[in-house]
């Protein structure tokens, strides 16, 4: 794998400077390296979809906040992503029934919908 620590650097530097280009080509280098860890996490491609996308709004908003003399950018990216993936198993955990009811488990009674 070759080193893209010098573009990816000048890349975050652009996106924190809100350069939509710059975060094109960034979502299209790591893209896949974050879902990939959000679906080990999550074991739901759904699921690690939308958290992708999430990570890539925090991406696209706090740019600003890394430095490059504490870590890779690769690295500071896969920190989000972790940290993301955990932040939703233990929001699944205090809210079991956040998924909702499948389509097989409801009835419809007069109008509404029940279990």
């Amino acid at each position: 794998m070759r080193d893209t620590q010098p573009e990816d650097a000048r890349l975050i530097v652009r996106i924190a400077q809100a350069q939509t280009n710059a975060f094109n080509r960034f979502y299209d280098r790591y893209h896949r390296l974050v879902f990939s860890v959000i679906l080990a996490i999550l074991g739901d491609p759904a699921a690690a979809e939308e958290a992708t996308a999430d990570v890539f709004v925090q991406v696209w908003k706090k740019a600003d906040t890394y430095r490059a003399d504490q870590g890779l950018v690769r690295t500071w990216l896969t920190a989000i992503t972790r940290h993301h993936a955990i932040d939703i198993l233990r929001w699944r955990k205090t809210h079991p029934d956040a998924d909702g009811l499948r389509w097989d488990e409801m009835t419809l009674q007069d109008g509404v919908v029940t279990r």
